[in-house]
């Protein structure tokens, strides 16, 4: 009976691989902590105090039709940013 040996490639790593393992760990690292940080920033009171101050410049008794096409894009962006909008649990249990 013979025995079957397979090919195991031995010794060291290439030399650049633990430098290239801590840089992409590094950058992983940065890209998440700037998603935290970009959807920690967009909160509900921002999105509705825009919204009301688009409500006051372009929806008043006084409007015209371009005032309410303005009114109605910034609506639309304003709900489009809501989805990102981060709530932070307070909440004591």
């Amino acid at each position: 009976m013979s025995t079957v040996r397979t090919a195991r490639a031995v010794g060291r790593p290439a030399p650049c691989a633990g430098v290239l393992h801590r840089i992409t760990g590094v950058l992983t690292f940065f890209f998440l902590f700037a998603h935290v940080l970009d959807t920690a920033l967009l909160r509900v009171s921002v999105i509705r105090s825009e919204l009301q101050n688009t409500m006051d410049r372009n929806a008043q008794v006084f409007r015209t039709d371009a005032s309410l096409a303005q009114a109605e894009a910034d609506i639309a962006s304003l709900k489009e940013r809501y989805g990102q909008v981060a709530i932070p649990d307070k909440g004591k249990r």
